[in-house]
């Protein structure tokens, strides 16, 4: 479908970067004064598996993904029936925006769900934790450790705050887009 078919009743402005914790700007294609351009490169095509607020998957979602500002994903506004997004991207690009909301659109101050996107995920394996993380949108706090017991809290898992405890399921959960609905609250009283 065409994005001229795509309605997008939202703020059509792009998400952007976020403001608190540590400074996230990095030269997104590393063509700056400071880094050499080593002329154009070819596209890559990178997927992202669309979740809601619970973590169930969102086949047909509306979304917008932008490099450097320009929306990129024109030619396919919408996941698939997997909940996939699929876009070529420069292979230098470090970070993308995304928004998304659920195919119907719904006009709810809740949406639509924004996210910085890590596509580079670090060096390290604690950078690698981080930026996943993030990209689940579990990263409201400034420290790791308290990003991680938010994770393991959501999800039941013993709460330590020591993201080696989570590095190997996060990996998978997001890198091959997995990520399990959330557990319902336990009843009051149980």
């Amino acid at each position: 479908m065409a994005i001229e078919d795509a309605p997008w009743p939202y703020d059509l402005v792009p998400p952007s970067a976020p403001e608190v914790g540590v400074p996230t700007w990095e030269c997104p294609k590393g063509i700056c004064e400071c880094h050499p351009v080593e002329g154009e490169r070819e596209p890559v095509e990178h997927v992202i598996t669309l979740f809601d607020a619970k973590a169930r998957k969102m086949p047909g979602a509306r979304c917008r993904v932008f490099e450097d500002g320009k929306q990129i994903n024109l030619s396919q506004p919408f996941a698939d029936e997997a909940a996939c997004i699929r876009f070529d991207v420069d292979p230098r690009t470090k970070h993308l925006a995304i928004q998304w909301a659920p195919k119907e659109l719904p006009l709810e101050a809740s949406y639509p769900y924004q996210r910085f996107y890590h596509r580079d995920l670090g060096k390290t394996p604690r950078e690698g934790v981080t930026r996943r993380l993030g990209n689940l949108g579990f990263s409201h706090h400034g420290l790791l450790d308290d990003n991680v017991r938010d994770y393991q809290r959501a999800y039941r898992r013993p709460s330590t705050g020591r993201f080696q405890d989570i590095e190997t399921e996060l990996a998978v959960f997001h890198d091959e887009g997995t990520l399990p609905p959330l557990p319902d609250p336990p009843e009051k009283g149980a």
